[in-house]
């Protein structure tokens, strides 16, 4: 019987197939025109606590190269939440992490999703989105959502090929929100950087004279 916490075999060729050709159908939808590398996703992964308790949720699980770093790293199948919105995506993630909760949808819905699938505690976000080509509106959304999810202790981590947060600085303030590049990773193709969100903490109060 096979350990469920092993992650599957990958098939590097025919996923690049794919998200080639979903990247043509949907290049705005789709971050990039290859599935993210190995080394952008060990990245990704150390931006998540695993020595924490609670459960993580994937925001655009692709061909499942993050979740398949996070289920090695020793995160449980069974911790993790996956929202893909692209159907043949979500039939691919299905079967290739069967302990996995995979959810058909939107990730402007993460707080409702996370709910439904009783993901709580929810101790981080890893988000393999195009959050930079999103506007103001739909990062405050996803944003806004993930944290309401995982709480003011969580964290929200994001890669981005561009030389800055992809997360707007007037969306980060909106919502009380803190960026850190925490790696740049100059071996993906293209080299990328992961920031982690969080929430800001409180400025300290100035003493009364």
């Amino acid at each position: 019987m096979s350990d469920p916490n092993s992650p599957p075999k990958t098939r590097p060729f025919l996923d690049r197939l794919l998200f080639f050709l979903l990247w043509l159908r949907r290049p705005m939808r789709i971050a990039n025109i290859t599935p993210s590398g190995k080394h952008l996703a060990a990245a990704m992964v150390r931006g998540v606590p695993m020595d924490k308790p609670g459960s993580v949720v994937e925001l655009g699980g692709g061909t499942g190269v993050f979740t398949a770093a996070m289920i090695r790293a020793g995160l449980p199948a069974d911790d993790l939440v996956i929202i893909e919105r692209e159907k043949t995506l979500f039939d691919l993630l299905t079967r290739r992490f069967p302990s996995s909760r995979v959810v058909l949808g939107d990730a402007r819905d993460v707080h409702q999703i996370a709910e439904e699938a009783g993901a709580n505690p929810v101790k981080a976000v890893v988000s393999g989105l195009p959050i930079l080509t999103m506007n103001d509106e739909i990062q405050t959304a996803i944003m806004g959502g993930a944290f309401k999810a995982m709480g003011d202790d969580g964290v929200f981590v994001q890669f981005t090929y561009g030389p800055k947060s992809p997360v707007r600085q007037s969306v980060l303030d909106a919502l009380g929100l803190t960026a850190v590049r925490a790696e740049k990773v100059p071996r993906n193709v293209p080299p990328a950087s992961v920031y982690l969100y969080t929430v800001a903490p409180p400025a300290a109060e100035t003493p009364l004279a």
